[in-house]
């Protein structure tokens, strides 16, 4: 996947923490076929290892206790990390 001129491209989960953890919450998106997005914010703590997702197209949120039940419930997080089509908004 090409990169896109000024956007940070997240490329692994160590990249997502950090992006997480400044100013509170990170806003990106997963690019989809034809262009299209799926917009997330996703605030992490560090000092519980807790995450937060929400999902911009409905507003739906989803709360995980650890790194490793992220990881394991947002596979298509997961799987644009690893093809490279998760993108930070600049």
């Amino acid at each position: 996947m090409k990169k896109i001129k000024g956007y940070n491209r997240i490329e692994t989960i160590d990249d997502l923490k950090k992006q997480s953890q400044n100013d509170g919450m990170f806003e990106g998106f997963i690019l989809l076929n034809l262009g299209c997005r799926s917009s997330k914010r996703i605030s992490y703590h560090k000092d519980n290892d807790s995450w937060l997702l929400i999902n911009e197209i409905d507003d739906s949120e989803s709360n995980y206790d650890s790194t490793r039940d992220f990881i394991r419930n947002e596979d298509n997080i997961m799987k644009a990390i690893k093809v490279g089509s998760f993108y930070q908004y600049p």
